[in-house]
């Protein structure tokens, strides 16, 4: 049955709903509620089933099968008790519901999108501001607030709620989630936080109804005397700023812990390192240094089956197949690009292990409070090829301390291209940042094994799609025309993908880049790891003297200097992301504008920071 105001409709005789037909509208004229029990006479006031209202019947079901059903003389009837809509002008949906108070007054109530503040950080958050405030035009100043809290994350919610209490307006507080917060040690005294918040609070369990009944006589209550005071649009603003808030939020929600169990109060200890403005962030490089350097040290191995079980292929379709166009396109383009990829899985890999152990454990949300993860699959692809695992110190190596270095460089490249975007072409008011916090926990070996997993068949995957399609791309733009025979010319650079790789090496000629780096860039649009099965691509077709010499980093480590490697993946830490990224951006901002200028200053930023790169690894004589 559906409930809709209709309150121009004029009054029909009372209908028996037992035989009212299927899909036949009808306006209720009246109701006998001395023949209905009390719990279902106030469950139809609830759901707004009164005199002047519209219904519909929709289906007949037996009792409890709906997630809403009231029993009416013999027949059990559906009911949808919220009504579902859009507030104009914005994707934000409005919920709103009727309630029957203890002394028989119907209130309407309205869903209003969760918000952590009063600073509004998107459309959602601001039209919960707003209409808190009074500051709508959409809906009127509301006459009493319920706050519902969660109460395995008081003192986060609690910042709120402070807020919506210093606007002046009557406020029921339910803690809601006590279940939950209890199973997990936590135990609250709902009358200790009604005493500190001075306002009523009432403890519930929302899912499974308990507390609702002291939730309705706790807002009749504070309605008493008529409607609550009105604030004018403008009102709403406190003077406490957000560090005293979460302060005060602490210390209300600390004294209503009547009890909690070891583990959560090992959580606050860990929490006060991981999360200190000093401490946490030496944590995270810690972690950080010794995760790089296992990364590359302990896929070594792995990493030289896969690339001899590649050379292996490459050989027997050599031996089995006369040369020419498809074996060409097999060991030239799918197996030396494609294969060049595959070949640092195991990297991936352990990296993966790490972020998912780390993860699950529920130290990465505290990372990432402290720093945005970087690109780390494609700089582990990047540095595995391009980059020497030169021993420096006993357990440290260069290639986990170039990934090291990319990371802190991405940060604080970052930071500073925020800082001038912040004061120049995005100005505007600052916000504050929240996130909550999961609960330590032991990390479960399957769930990393099947994260693995997926992780893998995802690489592979991409290796055999995006990666192989623009491979054999660029292996036909390398491999035509030819150029005449026994005339010693470079068949990549008498190709047509060698022609325009010579005239933008001549504009990243002074940043250290050469050929291969210039004909890698552009494929490097469509996805990053193309970078490197071009490079193995242009290689292999280049290598037609049987040196046997076809592996990407033997290749390069005879071919580029280090700063000239350095360069490049400085190149990749600041160059814009692939295709598909501009192609979002262009979506979300519904327009060119803001793509353009993210790819011309992104790529300026690349070219700059590889420049300075280049020629600081040159002077130091890397």
């Amino acid at each position: 049955m559906i409930i809709t105001r209709s309150m121009d409709m004029s009054r029909t005789p009372s209908l028996d709903l037992v035989s009212l037909p299927r899909r036949q509208p009808a306006t209720v004229a009246g109701i006998d509620w001395a023949r209905l029990a009390a719990p279902e006479a106030r469950r139809l006031r609830e759901l707004g089933f009164d005199e002047g209202v519209s219904v519909e019947v929709l289906h007949r079901a037996s009792l409890g099968s709906g997630p809403i059903a009231c029993r009416i003389g013999r027949m059990t009837v559906a009911l949808r008790r919220a009504k579902v809509g859009n507030y104009p002008g914005v994707t934000v949906e409005r919920h709103s519901g009727r309630l029957v108070l203890d002394d028989g007054r119907p209130v309407e109530l309205i869903d209003l999108p969760g918000a952590y503040s009063l600073e509004p950080s998107s459309p959602d958050e601001r039209v919960t501001r707003d209409v808190v405030t009074g500051a709508s035009s959409l809906e009127r100043l509301p006459d009493a607030l319920v706050v519902v809290v969660d109460a395995a994350n008081l003192d986060n919610h609690l910042r709120f709620t402070l807020q919506l209490i210093a606007l002046g307006l009557p406020v029921v507080v339910a803690l809601n989630m006590v279940d939950l917060a209890e199973r997990d040690g936590l135990t609250l005294d709902a009358a200790v936080l009604e005493r500190e918040l001075g306002v009523p609070v009432i403890a519930t369990v929302a899912v499974r109804k308990r507390g609702l009944d002291g939730l309705r006589a706790a807002l009749g209550s504070i309605l008493v005397g008529g409607a609550a005071t009105r604030l004018r649009p403008s009102d709403g603003s406190i003077d406490d700023d957000i560090v005293t808030l979460q302060r005060r939020a602490r210390q209300i929600a600390a004294a209503a812990t009547v009890s909690e169990t070891a583990g959560r109060r090992w959580a606050h200890a860990l929490d006060a390192v991981a999360l200190h403005p000093v401490a946490g962030p030496l944590l995270l490089v810690t972690i950080l240094f010794v995760m790089f350097q296992a990364v590359f040290t302990w896929a070594t191995v792995p990493a030289d089956a896969i690339d001899a079980g590649f050379g292996a292929l490459q050989d027997a379709i050599k031996s089995a197949m006369p040369d020419g166009f498809v074996r060409s396109l097999l060991t030239d383009g799918l197996i030396a690009g494609v294969g060049a990829v595959i070949v640092f899985l195991p990297q991936i890999l352990i990296l993966f292990l790490f972020i998912l152990v780390l993860e699950s454990s529920g130290y990465m949300v505290r990372a990432a409070f402290l720093m945005d993860r970087a690109r780390w699959p494609v700089y582990t692809l990047i540095i595995g090829a391009m980059i020497p695992n030169t021993p420096l110190l006993p357990f440290v190596r260069l290639q986990g301390v170039v990934m090291f270095g990319l990371l802190i460089t991405g940060i604080a490249g970052a930071y500073v291209a925020a800082l001038i975007l912040r004061r120049t072409v995005t100005k505007g008011a600052s916000s504050g940042f929240m996130m909550e916090m999961p609960k330590y926990q032991m990390p479960r070996m399957r769930d990393v094994a099947l994260g693995l997993w997926q992780r893998a068949v995802i690489f592979l995957k991409r290796a055999g799609t995006i990666i192989a399609a623009t491979t054999v791309v660029l292996w036909l733009l390398l491999s035509f025309p030819k150029p005449p025979e026994g005339s010693g010319i470079s068949p990549v650079d008498y190709s047509v993908a060698g022609r325009i790789g010579h005239g933008i090496e001549y504009v990243v000629k002074p940043i250290g880049f050469n050929r291969d780096i210039a004909l890698a860039l552009l494929p490097a649009m469509a996805a990053r790891e193309v970078a490197v099965s071009a490079i193995g691509t242009v290689y292999a077709i280049d290598d037609k003297d049987g040196s046997g010499t076809d592996r990407i980093t033997d290749q390069i480590r005879g071919r580029w200097t280090l700063p000239t490697a350095l360069a490049f993946l400085m190149w990749f830490v600041f160059a814009p992301q692939c295709i598909s990224t501009i192609a979002v951006t262009r979506r979300e901002t519904n327009g060119w504008k803001w793509p353009l200028f993210m790819v011309g200053y992104l790529f300026a930023a690349a070219y700059v920071m590889a420049g300075i790169t280049f020629w600081l690894a040159t002077f130091a004589g890397l």
